[in-house]
């Protein structure tokens, strides 16, 4: 059992709760070598099967690990998790320290201040102590050739300005390899250092951007660098720890895996392009939130946060080695908004408040790091959503969804309201039983509206206030104004109603709405039933061509429209098709009279839609006018007498007509053609007779 580059040295975990470290009580070709008095882990370097046989029957010992190597995850963030925000309520993490283990630290960057040394000048240097944890011990340099430490601080510190931080170096240069590298114990030893210095330093959180390279489908909670982790949990400090870069997707790499850490997975910065690292490839174009193809997961993966294309003292890196400091900066900045906050309410703060995020190379979603949501539900202990997080409702009875940073105690009642913001003017008495809860939004008027929730311990203002929380929703419940329905093509209109002569029309339809009219739909019918089936589309204001089933007589053309809180309103078109001639019954009657007169007389005509009017037209000639009592000249041949129209007023009830002014001894041809509204005319009926 040697670890690689490390001669041979392993760990062993003790069964009680202090690590058997006495040198005597070792077993034959067993040392101690580092002895980490904060949790029940010892490194020992064995030198013989005899003595690892013996180390193994101990009864004090519970399980021996090799000492492994780890490597660091390599592969415009802030905005993303919403730090501006939140730096500008004041939440800085000011009197947090955050225990930076990672390659070291280069404090003369202006990202930490203005050091010209460790902690020099007090007060504005924001790195307060350094130190080297490799076994090859210092090494002198602040910082080693991949600067990864120094950029993984610098993204943690930008994400709490206010912060502290150690740089706690465990890496060395492997002298086989050449590689930058580091064992377990090492980084055992910094976390043993930050447990012991806690509350000299205020740490609140110890940050790991490095992993082995195997993949661990389950919690490793037996491996001596979980209980190391434990241990911090146990003592306040939250571990951060990035995921691994490996592309896993149903397992996290060392020290990810340790039940007590924060494991942290990559999500892309920003949208477009193309992205991966060294062992894949996500072909473009990205979108913001989108798991990056290199990121390990797993069903017991923490959280994701911001980690490709992360730019940091002027250097833009990939990996998750850089989200975890993202999370890292998160804690700092939640516990230092909250001394009480135990690692379980930081870490249900992160989770619950985060964005949901599917990956789809696993079919897993977890929360995306949004600070602002996390520094609500932690200092108020609830967040509050509505109807799901629409935008905004055209009803008032809404959906409230709250999600608790600590469950709620039995006996706990809730109240919420749009028009009393202090918990005193809303006294809970409903039962709370989680889930969905349905409340009446009582402001009056559309607008804005502002939910305040309050949770509390039992009935009535007098109980404790446990739990707070607020959102807001729009409500438009006004619907769609001026709606218009009009056949720009294909029809003339008469007294608002529109006559067709052809199936193919185009329509325009016009509304208007304060928030904006999105779809469409349109129906005709003689049926009313029939009129509320349509197919819904998007709105558009410019001309739509229809084409209409064939049918005759009337019809009603309706459009609704819907905008886009779901408001309907609707305006209808009455239509009228008719490509049927009137029927003309009976005969054309006429009498003549004395002076140069002929009374004529006709029978109603019948027409689907309506006669609209009659008209009469003569000639002097046995030849009878043209059909349809057209006056037009014909275009070949000789030239007949001309016709004459007879002025008749309109409407279905004239059905009579005296023409005079003519001569006696000539023979006079009528024609009488009804038309209807549609402008269809009949053939007609004619009469003529000589004038004695």
């Amino acid at each position: 059992m040697v670890a690689p580059g490390r001669g041979g040295a392993a760990i062993h975990c003790a069964r009680d709760t202090r690590p058997q470290s006495d040198a005597a009580a070792a077993p034959p070709d067993v040392s101690v070598t580092s002895d980490y008095p904060m949790m029940a882990v010892t490194l020992v370097t064995v030198r013989s099967k005899v003595g690892l046989a013996a180390l193994e029957a101990n009864p004090n010992v519970a399980d021996v690990f090799e000492d492994d190597v780890v490597t660091l995850q390599d592969a415009q963030s802030q905005a993303l998790i919403n730090q501006p925000e939140a730096a500008a309520l004041g939440y800085l993490g000011a009197g947090c320290s955050m225990a930076m283990v990672d390659t070291g630290l280069n404090y003369l960057y202006p990202d930490f201040g203005p050091c010209t040394a460790v902690n020099t000048p007090p007060g504005t240097c924001r790195v307060v102590y350094m130190h080297d944890f490799n076994a090859q011990g210092d090494d002198g340099e602040t910082d080693d050739r991949t600067r990864h430490g120094t950029c993984t601080s610098a993204i943690a510190a930008a994400v709490a300005p206010g912060a502290k931080l150690l740089g706690l170096d465990i890496f060395g240069v492997n002298p086989k390899t050449g590689d930058i590298e580091a064992n377990t114990s090492d980084y055992i030893g910094a976390i043993n250092w930050a447990i012991a210095n806690k509350d000299a330093y205020n740490i609140c959180v110890i940050s790991m951007s490095f992993g082995g390279a195997k993949s661990f489908s389950k919690p490793c909670g037996t491996l001596p660098d979980a209980i190391a982790i434990q241990a911090a949990r146990d003592a306040g400090i939250v571990s951060v720890v990035s995921s691994g870069n490996q592309r896993f997707k149903k397992g996290l790499s060392q020290p990810a895996c340790a039940p007590a850490a924060v494991s942290v997975g990559a999500v892309y910065t920003s949208s477009g392009g193309s992205g991966g690292g060294g062992n894949c490839f996500d072909r473009g174009p990205l979108a913001a939130d989108q798991v990056t193809c290199y990121s390990n997961s797993a069903s017991y993966l923490t959280m994701l946060a911001p980690g490709d294309y992360v730019t940091a003292i002027g250097i833009t890196q990939s990996g998750t080695s850089f989200a975890a400091p993202h999370v890292s900066g998160a804690v700092a900045v939640l516990k230092a908004a909250a001394a009480w906050a135990t690692p379980d309410d930081i870490q249900s703060a992160l989770t619950k408040a985060g964005k949901p995020v599917f990956d789809k190379a696993n079919k897993i979603t977890k929360p995306r790091l949004d600070l602002l949501r996390s520094l609500n539900i932690l200092l108020d202990g609830a967040l509050l959503t509505i109807n799901g997080g629409a935008v905004g409702t055209n009803l008032r009875a809404v959906s409230l969804s709250p999600v608790l940073l600590r469950s709620a105690p039995a006996g706990a009642t809730w109240c919420a309201s749009d028009t009393n913001a202090s918990p005193n003017d809303c006294c809970a008495t409903a039962a709370f039983t989680g889930g969905n809860l349905t409340a009446t939004l009582a402001s009056p008027g559309d607008g804005n509206k502002t939910v305040n929730f309050f949770l509390r311990g039992g009935d009535g203002c007098g109980a404790p206030l446990i739990a707070k929380a607020q959102a807001s929703i729009l409500l438009e419940a006004t619907p769609p104004s001026n709606v218009n329905i009009t056949v720009v093509q294909g029809a003339t209109y008469i007294d608002g109603v529109g006559y067709l002569t052809t199936n193919k029309v185009q329509v325009q339809i016009t509304a208007e709405d304060a928030g904006g009219v999105t779809q469409m739909c349109i129906s005709y019918s003689a049926s009313a039933k029939a009129l509320t089936k349509c197919k819904w589309e998007p709105f558009s204001p410019a001309p739509v061509a229809l084409k209409l089933k064939t049918f005759q007589g009337r019809h009603v053309l309706r459009v609704t429209v819907r905008d886009t809180f779901g408001n309907e309103a609707s305006a209808e078109q009455q239509l009228v098709r008719d490509t049927v001639k009137p029927k003309m019954r009976g005969k054309l009657q006429g009498v003549a009279g004395g002076g140069g007169n002929i009374s004529l007389s006709w029978t109603a005509a019948e027409d689907a839609v309506g006669v609209a009017a009659y008209i009469l037209v003569y000639r002097p000639a046995k030849l009878a006018p043209p059909s349809q009592c057209s006056t037009a000249p014909p275009v070949n041949g000789p030239w007949p007498p001309a016709v004459i129209p007879v002025p008749l007023a309109p409407g279905p009830g004239v059905l009579s007509a005296d023409v005079g002014g003519l001569m006696t001894g000539t023979y006079y041809s009528f024609r009488l053609c009804a038309r209807d509204a549609a402008g269809n005319v009949a053939s007609g009926l004619t009469w003529g007779q000589q004038l004695a």
